[in-house]
């Protein structure tokens, strides 16, 4: 998701009513954050698997790359799930309520693994026409 306009200043912060430039964006938590929060996300339990990325190479992604939302629009919850059925991510809420019959229905970053024998169709085209810009 994109980073709005006052998110150049840490968010955490900003909660504080403080004004803080972000150094970091955690994709996961779409959020910016300062150094000492950056520092806590990194140590945090439940946090410590995100990986930020300096807010001066996120700046340089293209736009429909920050578009990219982690979270399921309908549950709020992570995009944990692929289903190669539905060729769609889903969250573990969409997992029980509407892909629990689905046979193929993998952990993602399982899908994302280089050695992955799961491959969608759209991975497919995506990987066909990035060779044909290479050419």
């Amino acid at each position: 998701m994109a980073i709005k306009e006052s998110a150049f200043f840490c968010v955490i912060c900003q909660c504080k009513e403080i004004n803080k430039s972000a150094e970091e964006y955690c994709p996961q938590c779409e959020e910016a954050l300062c150094g000492d929060c950056r520092d806590n996300h990194k140590i945090s339990r439940l946090l410590k698997s995100h990986q930020t990325i300096f807010v001066d190479k996120y700046n340089k992604l293209p736009s429909f790359t920050k578009q990219i939302s982690h979270n399921c629009e309908e549950h709020d919850c992570i995009l944990d799930f692929y289903c190669k059925f539905h060729d769609s991510l889903c969250c573990k809420c969409c997992l029980i309520s509407s892909h629990n019959g689905c046979k193929e229905t993998i952990f993602i970053e399982n899908f994302l693994a280089p050695s992955s024998r799961y491959q969608s169709a759209a991975l497919d085209n995506v990987e066909k026409v990035l060779n044909d810009l290479e050419e």
